[in-house]
């Protein structure tokens, strides 16, 4: 829902969008260091209506109790009593995001570090684009084999046959609001909670690896579109 407030004399100002409310979900299993990075740089995004949910998967009570200390009450901690796998872990965010009534769900590696943009333009594409069930921001990396021009993710394809992913390593154009993909990656899946609702959450068993193209490919097969938001960027350690 949109409203226009207007100024002196008159003077039409910008309209002002509701802001939905996003949770983004960490989940951190021995990783304490990298999971306060990108905590930190989640509480300093620049959109309002944001929780931030870390899921430790049995790392031990010293983990627990540091992210306890260096961020209080500024996010959520859910502790797994057993190593549930990531995609096991996310779910636990993710239904804690749902009984929430939160219209988007972050789910992130633990090294990842976070544009402050990032959540305010993500959200403005899906709000655009409300066939899109899942997207991913464009996600920089050190230059190295995987990222030969220092993006590691700019969409990509999987391949059930032969039971590979690619990633597209060039940047798409700026001039696209978001650039369809065949998939989406688990580092950073920016999820439509309705259309989770319908689709499920992640298949657990597969523990890790795998998750997300399953879960892209449940979107797709329910009529969800999948992209990437090219002016939205993370960087993935």
């Amino acid at each position: 829902m949109r409203r226009a407030i207007s100024g002196k004399a008159g003077a039409a100002l910008p309209e002002v969008s509701a802001t939905p409310l996003v949770v983004s979900i960490v989940v951190n299993y021995r990783g304490i260091e990298q999971t306060r990075v990108c905590v930190a740089s989640l509480l300093a995004v620049d959109y309002p209506n944001h929780s931030v949910v870390v899921v430790d998967n049995a790392s031990g009570e010293s983990e627990v109790a540091e992210l306890r200390e260096a961020f209080g009450a500024s996010i959520q901690v859910i502790v797994s009593e057993r190593n549930v796998g990531y995609g096991g872990g996310a779910n636990l965010g993710l239904e804690w995001a749902l009984k929430t009534g939160a219209a988007y769900a972050w789910v992130l590696n633990n090294d990842t570090q976070i544009d402050p943009g990032s959540v305010r333009q993500l959200v403005d594409a899906m709000e655009r684009e409300t066939d899109y069930g899942v997207m991913s921001p464009q996600i920089d990396a050190p230059i190295g084999p995987e990222s030969p021009n220092g993006i590691w993710y700019a969409g990509g394809t999987a391949d059930l046959a032969r039971v590979t992913t690619r990633h597209e390593v060039v940047a798409a154009s700026l001039a696209l609001a978001v650039a369809p993909t065949g998939y989406v990656t688990g580092c950073a899946m920016f999820l439509r909670c309705k259309a989770l609702e319908q689709t499920g959450l992640f298949w657990a068993p597969f523990f890790l690896y795998w998750e997300d193209m399953d879960l892209s490919f449940r979107m797709r097969e329910a009529g969800w579109r999948l992209g990437v938001v090219p002016a939205a960027r993370i960087v993935h350690f």
